[in-house]
């Protein structure tokens, strides 16, 4: 695999995170999802495309000013592995938590990369934690 397609991987994730998950961009998924991706954590059961969407979903529901900051992302084959901070406001929705209340999740992930598009992804994070005992 090339240099090139390395980096191509990378900023396909960091495009991901940008325009789907920090801004909530839900039309962009078809140019960067591909049709028989697999979500290895999945979202309510759902291990689909559409666990992306109920995650985005309750994301921008549960959080305004959402900011994403990539701390890492490293490129091997058709692997990209990133650890990123997910900040926001809470909204309000969450039991425990007042609006206002600032937020900050550690995220790390796996996305595999087929073709130009994600195609299975794999995520280890504190959100549970932090809803709990922040």
């Amino acid at each position: 695999m090339t240099y090139n397609r390395l980096e191509a991987n990378k900023e396909l994730v960091i495009r991901f995170n940008r325009e789907f998950l920090e801004q909530g961009d839900f039309s962009m998924l078809d140019q960067v999802i591909d049709p028989d991706f697999i979500n290895r954590t999945p979202f309510h059961g759902s291990c689909n495309a559409e666990s992306l969407v109920m995650f985005n979903r309750w994301l921008h529901e549960s959080f305004n000013n959402i900011r994403i900051e990539m701390k890492e992302i490293v490129s091997e084959d058709d692997l990209v592995a990133s650890r990123k901070l997910v900040k926001g406001t809470h909204s309000g929705n969450i039991p425990g938590h007042q609006a206002g209340e600032e937020a900050c999740f550690q995220v790390m992930d796996f996305i595999r990369i087929h073709k130009g598009k994600c195609l299975e992804y794999w995520s280890v994070d504190d959100f549970k934690y932090e809803l709990q005992y922040s």
